[in-house]
């Protein structure tokens, strides 16, 4: 809002982060609060809880630092268009001589699953202001949680051959909590199987698919199967499996 502490170190990061940064800086400003913003050390699979981590340190071995901190978490289009808020916090820290803080963000599933688009991409920008030298602080840190994959597979697994039948097998845990509504499955493999849709329906949450089509390889060589499920709440989740079609 206009007048708030918000804005007003708004203003100050994108005058001093500018291409005339020179012309806004306070002479004399000192910079010695570090800021660093981490993401999970672990990978996050899509539908779990996760946190951020912010790290703090007063690089001033004889003063105290008052440090005013805002982050905002949002999904982000593989372009780099944010889509919407999934959450936002603000801490003010006081940070003693040469201490050093860390501080967690946690978000849960069930607010950013909302937010959430293409490659499951979400942006964290962090800004902050030091009460006592006017030192602005910005950062941005993205990552993607990832996203499940189909599991594909055939038998006979020995011996795949040109005019003798084999079964094809895709499976899908759906990791969400809420059901996935009209789930459909794409299957291709170029002189394996011509391009198959196959309409499932709705999988309940923690629910699972298992499909199998029967194919006849036509041409022997390595072919690759892709397959593809789409839903109303996950899109595009992928599967591959290289094959080798004996003569």
């Amino acid at each position: 809002p206009p007048g708030s502490k918000e804005e007003r170190i708004a203003v100050e990061t994108a005058c001093s982060q500018g291409s005339k940064a020179n012309i806004y800086k306070v002479p004399g400003t000192a910079q010695d609060v570090r800021l660093l913003v981490k993401p999970p050390v672990d990978e996050v699979a899509l539908g779990r809880d996760f946190a951020v981590t912010l790290e703090l340190a007063n690089l001033d071995a004889d003063e105290t630092r008052t440090v005013v901190l805002f982050c905002a978490a949002h999904g982000m289009h593989y372009t780099g268009v944010l889509r919407g808020r999934v959450k936002q916090h603000s801490w003010e820290v006081q940070l003693a001589p040469g201490e050093e803080c860390t501080l967690s963000l946690p978000v849960s599933a069930s607010e950013y699953l909302q937010s959430l688009v293409d490659q499951c991409a979400m942006l964290f920008t962090v800004t902050g202001r030091v009460g006592e030298t006017g030192q602005t602080l910005a950062t941005q840190r993205s990552f993607r949680v990832n996203f499940p994959a189909l599991g594909v597979t055939v038998r006979p697994t020995d011996a795949v051959r040109v005019g003798n039948k084999a079964l094809v097998k895709v499976s899908f845990t759906n990791p969400l909590p809420q059901p996935l509504r009209a789930v459909t499955l794409r299957l291709e493999a170029a002189g394996l199987l011509e391009p198959t849709l196959i309409q499932h329906g709705d999988v309940p949450g923690g629910g699972s698919v298992y499909r199998t089509v029967a194919v006849v390889p036509r041409v022997a060589g390595v072919a690759t199967l892709l397959a593809t499920l789409d839903s109303h709440q996950l899109i595009t989740v992928h599967g591959e499996l290289e094959l080798l079609v004996k003569a």
